[in-house]
């Protein structure tokens, strides 16, 4: 048996379960306060409303979840804490956040077999590269606020600050795995 495929030891999860929910939310809710004051296309004036507002918070936790179900980044959070390190952390978050992950998983599974055709018309569209992650967890966000009008800004809008979720939780997951080394010791 190797290094990488030992059974994890509850204390793993545990450390994980104990930051993650916190951490995302609080992330959550910083890089909304970003977009309402650095916005041009709309968030400004959605988020005057206080449930928007929440509600915007529960998606971007949904989208951390989504982060560490599809990236090379989350392969190693579940080599650290164990491979249903997400699933044990469900519990703990919104509805909201469980069904927005939900939604960019399966819209990504279908992007993916379809052969990114969604993305590919989205980067014709905006003249600009796009990574299909961020175009599915976008497309959902914004059908969230804006589900029953056609296509707007607020997508474009929302790519830079996916782009600050993914690289925040690049660092929370390094330092998180400082803190596993740590208590390994």
């Amino acid at each position: 048996m190797g290094w990488f495929s030992k059974t994890k030891l509850n204390s793993d999860l545990q450390l994980f379960l104990s930051e993650f929910p916190t951490w995302a939310a609080v992330q959550s809710t910083e890089l909304i306060t970003k977009l309402e004051t650095e916005d041009t296309n709309g968030w400004a004036e959605i988020l005057e409303d206080n449930s928007a507002k929440l509600k915007l918070i529960d998606c971007l936790i949904g989208a951390n979840l989504f982060y560490l179900r599809t990236t090379p980044e989350g392969a190693l959070a579940s080599l650290l804490f164990g491979v249903d390190f997400l699933e044990k952390s469900l519990p703990s978050l919104p509805n909201q956040a469980k069904g927005c992950f939900v939604l960019a998983y399966n819209f990504y599974e279908k992007e993916t077999q379809s052969g990114n055709t969604f993305t590919s018309s989205l980067e014709d569209w905006y003249k600009i590269k796009i990574d299909s992650l961020d175009a599915c967890v976008a497309f959902v966000i914004e059908h969230e606020f804006n589900s029953g009008e056609e296509f707007n800004l607020l997508f474009e809008s929302l790519l830079p600050t996916l782009n600050h979720l993914r690289i925040q939780q690049i660092e929370w997951l390094m330092a998180m795995s400082e803190k596993w080394s740590k208590a390994k010791k």
